[in-house]
């Protein structure tokens, strides 16, 4: 009998949900440089410090990013699931049904 693999997954609906919104695609696309916190992310994407946290939430509840605690900041990373689907010099996440490419938004 094989073994199951524990490895965290990311589920294919919840990250197409959480990507359906240019402004957390954006948001993504800021996180793939490595750990940054939600003011500069929020200036990066040119969102309030507000929404930023929100689409963060909404991409942390999908498992794409993880949040940790440094002091009084909290750092946004990709999750562990998500770091491996993603090809950071060709700047996409490849979900397996479908892939994002995160530099590439429409204005």
């Amino acid at each position: 009998m094989a073994k199951r693999s524990r490895a965290p997954k990311v589920d294919c609906v919840a990250a197409m949900k959480a990507l359906a919104d240019p402004n957390r695609l954006r948001v993504m696309n800021e996180i793939l440089t490595g750990p940054v916190h939600v003011t500069a992310i929020a200036k990066a994407c040119g969102m309030t410090a507000y929404n930023a946290s929100r689409a963060l939430s909404i991409l942390a509840h999908a498992g794409l990013v993880a949040r940790e605690k440094k002091a009084q900041q909290r750092l946004y990373r990709l999750s562990g699931a998500c770091e491996a689907l993603v090809d950071r010099r060709r700047r996409t996440l490849d979900l397996g049904c479908c892939a994002f490419r995160l530099d590439a938004l429409v204005e």
